[in-house]
């Protein structure tokens, strides 16, 4: 190729020899006469050729030569990996794209010494064809879920990154058997969760069942459909997991193990075990008129419902829940379950989950008999192999040990019988059938009379499951809910609220939150969750403490003078009349009061 001439004469400042870029090819001008030649040197990524020769370094051109420049062009190949991941249910393409790099010529204006410059172009492609792709999918033994379009989009325009290039079929949800509750009124999609207990005397209406009252209906499970790899392999569903009835007093279930039948009238309850279902019908004692003198005090095992009031002097005890439609003036109200009183509260005591610490001690001392046990029957086998011994039943060799290392395993027996002697009411079945088996084996003479360690070792066993269950009462929280108290002491274990006109010259103590949306003045609230207050204090000042633990709130809409505020060890004094108060610990553990915020 030889250099262009066509340039234009009047663009030449001077005598000397030009050379320059257009276009990718390379323009000489000779010089004037006594002017200096046109030189041209190469750079990287370009090869300069004049008249043939490769040129490595500055050179004199002029318009006869023939002056050729190649690019250089090389390649990354990128690469790519085809793998079966999520137990086969996707197969993913990771993928890096090869790129190609070609050097250009930059166009540059006339000059005397032409430095030749390059630019650099890159264009990525596909490091495989459609045919290299599947065969690679098909050594993984891909088969099902192949995803075409990707793929073409990747061929079309690949760039790195990683594709879902097949998709198996995850096996479909499977549905475990299920319990339906059945009793009428309760709250609609009313559920039963693990390890807690539905009381249904929470409700307004107090519910009840007649005898051959259904209860409850399990439904079947269903298993999901089949899934698919993509390999083809099937993906069996899960299996749908079994749930069972228990019945216990006044229950029956079907012959077909799928409905719960109540078989006296009463109290439903149930609770939730793992995958167990325990239905019990507890009577509900129904008082009419007063609890007074004539009536004398109330100690049931169920639900209490007290249609007129309880009087001065006068006591009322529930294993279940209380519900006072009267008045209660003077009286002891304590309830493993929760507290309604419908009216007012005048110098009395009210305390729900009452009886959590007597279970807690009943059970420690089951605890202590069960090491004591524990530890004899480990010795026992041991002890039957002395040669004096040989032929000794196995209640004997216990009663051996009991004499001389664990003496003091029948005060904890009696301990525990009058334990169970003066709050039977409140003791749960399993605890009941429990002591029936000590008293049986394990106590007395009786003892003298155990054949085997396995019936020791079965005690144990039991002992343990009554734990468990004595644990889930401990566990349950009990509500307290009246409208207006004056002088009295209000404790339970879960949530208080006050929905009438409020307290006065009241305590109130709550493993939950409380809520009172009328007045709060004089006297104390010491709560484990937030208290929500329409009114706190008096204009006179009545001394009022407001406590609560770290982390919760208290939100006040109208505080007085004389008002103390109590989060945690914090506590900050009302002095001044303040509306719309919450009160919270900030991230530096300061008591915080921000008053007159909308709430």
């Amino acid at each position: 190729m030889k250099p262009g001439t066509e340039q234009d004469k009047s663009s030449f400042q001077n005598s000397s020899g030009k050379a320059w870029v257009k276009g990718g090819k390379i323009f000489v001008k000779d010089p004037a006469e006594g002017g200096s030649p046109a030189t041209v040197t190469p750079c990287d990524g370009l090869e300069l050729y004049i008249n043939g020769n490769k040129i490595e370094e500055k050179t004199i051109v002029s318009e006869k030569d023939i002056i050729e420049i190649k690019t250089v062009t090389h390649q990354d190949p990128g690469n790519y990996q085809v793998r079966v991941v999520t137990g086969g249910l996707s197969a993913v393409l990771e993928l890096k794209a090869g790129t190609t790099f070609e050097q250009d010529i930059q166009d540059s204006e006339p000059e005397n010494n032409l430095l030749l410059k390059s630019v650099t172009r890159m264009q990525k492609f596909c490091p495989f064809n459609l045919t290299e792709i599947m065969q690679e999918i098909a050594k993984k033994n891909i088969s099902y879920g192949i995803k075409q379009d990707v793929i073409q989009d990747i061929l079309a325009k690949p760039e790195d990154g990683l594709y879902v290039i097949a998709a198996g079929d995850p096996p479909g949800n499977t549905t475990d058997e299920w319990v339906e509750l059945t009793f009428q009124n309760k709250p609609e999609g009313q559920k039963v969760s693990d390890d807690k207990k539905i009381n249904f005397r929470d409700m307004v209406e107090i519910i009840s069942v007649e005898p051959g009252a259904l209860l409850a209906v399990k439904h079947p499970g269903i298993e999901g459909n089949m899934g698919k790899k993509v390999t083809g392999d099937l993906i069996p569903p899960a299996k749908p997991k079994a749930c069972e009835l228990v019945a216990g007093k006044g229950v029956e279930i079907s012959p077909d193990g799928c409905k719960v039948l109540a078989k006296i009238g009463g109290s439903p309850l149930v609770k939730k075990q793992g995958n167990r279902y325990f239905f019990d019908i507890n009577p509900v004692l129904h008082k009419k008129g007063n609890v007074d003198i004539s009536s004398g005090n109330i100690r049931f095992k169920g639900d209490v419902v007290i249609h007129g009031d309880v009087c001065e002097g006068m006591s009322v005890q529930a294993a279940g829940t209380i519900t006072i439609l009267g008045m209660v003036f003077g009286a002891n109200i304590i309830a493993q379950g929760g507290i309604d009183a419908r009216r007012n509260i005048t110098s009395s005591n009210l305390i729900a989950g009452g009886n959590n610490l007597l279970l807690k001690n009943f059970s420690k001392t089951l605890e202590t008999i069960h090491a004591c046990f524990a530890e004899i029957a480990k010795m026992v086998p041991d002890l039957a192999q002395h040669p004096k011994l040989q032929g000794v039943n196995t209640g004997q060799l216990i009663q051996v040990l009991i004499d001389k290392k664990y003496i003091r395993i029948p005060g904890l027996l009696n301990e525990l019988f009058k334990h169970a002697e003066e709050h039977s009411f409140i003791l749960p079945r399993e605890t009941k059938q429990l002591l029936e088996s000590i008293e049986k084996n394990l106590r007395g003479l009786n003892l003298l009379k155990l054949k085997s360690l396995d019936n020791l070792l079965n005690i144990l066993s039991e002992i343990k499951e009554a734990q468990k269950v004595i644990e889930y009462m401990v566990r349950d929280k009990a509500d307290i809910s009246f409208g207006y108290a004056v002088n009295s002491q209000i404790e339970a274990t879960g949530n208080v609220r006050v929905k009438g006109r409020g307290c006065l010259n009241t305590i109130i103590r709550a493993g939950g939150n409380v809520n009172i949306s009328g007045v709060f003045r004089g006297g104390e609230i010491i709560a484990c969750g937030d208290i929500t207050l329409n009114e706190a204090g008096s204009e006179l000042g009545a001394k009022t403490l407001i406590k609560t633990g770290e982390g919760k709130k208290i939100l006040i809409k109208n505080a007085y003078e004389g008002v103390r505020i109590q989060i945690g060890d914090r506590q900050v004094n009302i002095t001044s009349t303040q509306n719309n108060i919450i009160a919270e610990l900030d991230n530096n553990d300061i008591l915080v009061i921000h008053a007159g915020l909308k709430t």
